[in-house]
């Protein structure tokens, strides 16, 4: 079969080897024989040297080309920027992106700055470190270990009340010198 085929030499000895191996047939067989075809690289050509004296003014010494400016750095001067705002120009690109399209860009509502938070009176804010105070000693007493902390608690109070009496004087001193002040401009005003 292999004759009536007219396959050469070479491919028969190929198909009779992968049946002795018992491997599979190849898929592809050289017609002709075993000797791979060399890829050739291109030949590079040497690099072409230009002659000086053929060109018009001869050859330029060092000093010549000094003069005429040759080895001089330009300044740097940078292009100017072509993107004001780049990240304008991201939400730009991310809405063309997103919609295929550059959405017309909406009106931001001016923010408001949220209001200052209300002013806490310190002396109330020690009565209520105070009551916490207290209502924690209450509930360890509950659970039977209100002698570990009776000491604590009781030094934390203390000072907080001085804390709350310093404070009442202050007031005190100053509600009596606006009474004293007005207490004033009543009797100028009345004499």
């Amino acid at each position: 079969m292999m004759q009536e085929s007219k396959l050469t030499n070479f491919q028969m000895r190929e198909l009779n080897k992968a049946c002795r191996d018992g491997s599979s047939l190849p898929i592809q067989c050289p017609p002709t024989s075993s000797v791979r075809k060399k890829v050739q690289m291109p030949v590079r050509q040497p690099d072409k040297v230009l002659n000086p004296r053929n060109y018009s003014g001869g050859v330029r010494s060092k000093d010549t080309m000094e003069e005429m400016g040759a080895f001089e750095k330009p300044d740097y001067t940078p292009l100017p920027s072509t993107v004001p705002n780049s990240q304008k120009e991201k939400e730009k690109l991310a809405n063309i992106m997103e919609f295929g399209e550059d959405l017309p860009k909406k009106k931001k509502k001016p923010v408001t700055p949220p209001p200052p938070p209300p002013k806490v009176d310190r002396f109330d804010e020690l009565q209520k470190e105070v009551d916490d105070r207290k209502q924690f000693l209450e509930d360890m007493e509950a659970l039977g270990q209100g002698k570990k902390f009776r000491t604590v608690i009781a030094t934390e109070i203390s000072q907080l009340v001085r804390e709350m009496e310093l404070i009442d004087r202050q007031r005190t001193a100053e509600l009596e010198r606006l009474l004293a002040a007005e207490e004033k401009k009543r009797h100028r005003d009345g004499s």
